[in-house]
């Protein structure tokens, strides 16, 4: 791609009762790109925007921290990679990844 760009915005504070809190909000752009290296029109994947979120608070002294996530949230729908197949003269086909469904999750993290 012509272009690749990322950003990460992050504000920490803190709540009642001492406890350090985090909102963060990331978003990554990739330009539009030929997936192939024989440079095949048709093996064009169209430029995206990913945007994530996540809060999250520690606890415990600093020892652990609990994470609600949220990934692709403008539910973008795009491939990572188109190819021809070997077998299938004028046959294509798409590589479809995680990261291109809208999820929502949270996680736990321990530090000892």
């Amino acid at each position: 791609p012509d272009w690749v760009a990322n950003a990460l915005a992050r504000y920490d504070f803190v709540v009642a009762g001492n406890f350090p809190m985090f909102a963060q909000v990331g978003m990554s752009y990739r330009d539009d790109f030929l997936s192939s290296n024989t440079n095949d029109p048709n093996t064009r994947v169209d430029s995206y925007t990913l945007v994530d979120a996540q809060i999250g608070i520690d606890f415990w002294d600093d020892r652990a921290t609990f994470v609600v996530f949220g990934r692709n949230l403008l539910n973008e729908d795009f491939v990572e990679s188109v190819f021809g197949q070997p077998l299938d003269t004028g046959g294509y086909s798409q590589f479809v990844t995680y990261e291109s469904q809208q999820s929502f999750g949270a996680r736990i993290a321990l530090r000892f």
